[in-house]
């Protein structure tokens, strides 16, 4: 397992284990990106990912750099939610 800052800022984290990546927010694990680049699946932890300004903001960086989704806005990420078989939300 590897753990790492996210792109600097403090209680933002990824963390690497074998084809899982999790984007964690301080204590709160907001989602799991799980594949390799041939197969992309994002779970997401329930409409955690929205829970604060700063929350989402990370989690919209995270989303547009780090998998092959796009976050453009709110109101765009829902219906990639809804529409989106490789996006799970449990």
């Amino acid at each position: 397992m590897k753990v790492k800052n996210f792109n600097g800022y403090p209680n933002q984290f990824i963390i690497t284990e074998e084809e899982k990546t999790i984007f964690q927010s301080y204590k709160s694990k907001i989602c799991s990106l799980i594949g390799d680049m041939g197969q992309i699946g994002l779970v997401l932890n329930g409409s955690i990912w929205d829970y604060s300004n700063t929350t989402r903001k990370h989690f919209k960086s995270f989303i547009n750099e780090e998998t092959p989704f796009t976050y453009e806005n709110k109101a765009q990420w829902i219906k990639e939610i809804e529409n989106n078989e490789s996006i799970e939300v449990i």
